[in-house]
């Protein structure tokens, strides 16, 4: 499967990836400068669709995360869930690639707003971090992006889906 994302800022775009045969598509900055998109493209893909919700001290940013704006990351997911969007990837980008640790309580906040499926990326470091995420699953935490750590060797990618699955690290 592939998912598409980055630049999607209107609905040929996100067409001409999924006539291409992506999976799943990305938006993020849109959901901030133009909502609208966000219904329509529920409308014609509510499966294959997922948005990203980039923040950086509670606040969601933009334009590749160069951007800070005054939306609060929380009201976003909100917003989202009312649009009936089912999937966010929702990144913590002041810690994302720092290995320093995760925003559990931020975490688990916008997981509570939004109330559907929420893929975790920023700050996963150890194995604790997953299984600490791993914990979420009841506020609809369903996936967690790795990335530094895996390339650093800091753990197997074997070992952090045991993790996943457990829900603890030996």
């Amino acid at each position: 499967k592939i998912q598409a994302g980055g630049g999607i800022r209107d609905f040929d775009t996100a067409e001409a990836f999924a006539e291409a045969g992506a999976s799943r598509i990305v938006v993020g900055t849109a959901a901030i400068d133009d909502p609208e998109l966000i219904g329509r493209l529920v409308d014609r893909h509510a499966d294959g669709l997922a948005v990203s919700v980039d923040a950086r001290n509670g606040m969601v940013t933009t334009d590749g995360w160069t951007e800070t704006t005054n939306v609060r990351a929380v009201d976003l997911m909100q917003r989202l869930a009312l649009t009936g969007v089912a999937t966010v990837i929702y990144t913590n980008v002041s810690i994302d690639g720092t290995l320093q640790g995760l925003d559990l309580a931020g975490t688990e906040a916008v997981a509570r707003a939004f109330g559907g499926d929420v893929i975790y990326s920023g700050g996963v470091g150890s194995l604790e971090d997953i299984a600490a995420l791993a914990k979420l699953r009841h506020r609809g935490l369903r996936g967690v992006i790795v990335g530094r750590a895996l390339y650093l060797g800091r753990f197997t990618l074997k070992d952090a889906l045991r993790v996943a699955r457990d829900g603890a690290a030996r």
